[in-house]
């Protein structure tokens, strides 16, 4: 039985791809689901946080089950544009051996800075 477990380790100004990344290993590592580590997390920081943060993409690659064929599932929320100079994308990855393979975590955020460090600077 998976132990559930709060998202405390995150203060929101400190958010970082690669603490996403390693908080989402750590969680699949405890026999959660994909679905039960992203989306609370989606709900909790995202949504929260929208002034803070434009988009995330979220994408895991490996055998995470006992299936023969590896699992490679992207969860896009908002926008994370690759092709411009102007974003301001963290990204962080995270590697994590399970019982049927090595798997891996890409996380990228989207932030919008202007919105970011506006309470600091009025």
């Amino acid at each position: 039985m998976p132990i559930m477990s709060k998202l405390r380790i995150f203060k929101y100004d400190y958010i970082t791809a690669e603490g996403l990344a390693y908080y989402f290993s750590v969680k699949i590592k405890n026999n959660f689901t994909i679905n039960q580590v992203t989306y609370p997390v989606i709900k909790r920081v995202i949504s929260e946080n929208n002034y803070i943060f434009k988009g995330l993409l979220v994408i895991y690659s490996g055998r995470f089950t006992k299936k023969q064929r590896a699992t490679y599932k992207k969860i896009r929320i908002g926008k994370t544009p690759f092709n411009t100079l102007l974003s301001n994308l963290d990204y962080g990855s995270n590697e994590m051996i399970l019982k049927y393979s090595i798997c891996n975590v890409k996380v990228y955020l989207n932030f919008d800075l202007a919105n970011k460090y506006k309470k600091y600077i009025n």
